[in-house]
């Protein structure tokens, strides 16, 4: 059966009202802006702030770790070198 210019008027004007529906929906995603409305473009800024300073932690936790390493190397050379030099001390002992 063919649709009448009535049927489909109906049929787009539902197809709209979902897509409105849709939109609101999506719409509350997003934080308002001093007017109101979706601000769309500060969500966007919000995310790459977001990822920045995610990145700026990644530096500073890389930083940190490395550091801890090096320290951590320096001590146990340290104490190798401690115990080295005492070693040879001792067996010097008797020869000198």
């Amino acid at each position: 059966m063919a649709m009448t210019d009535r049927d489909e008027i109906e049929r787009l004007s539902k197809a709209i009202d979902d897509l409105a529906r849709v939109v609101a929906r999506l719409e509350t995603a997003f934080p308002r802006n001093d007017l109101g409305a979706p601000d769309l473009d500060g969500h966007r800024q919000s995310h790459v702030e977001r990822i920045r300073r995610a990145q700026e932690v990644r530096g500073y936790q890389t930083a940190v770790t490395q550091k801890i390493l090096v320290g951590g190397a320096v001590a146990i050379l340290a104490l190798l070198s401690t115990g080295f030099w005492q070693a040879i001390a001792e067996k010097l002992k008797g020869v000198i």
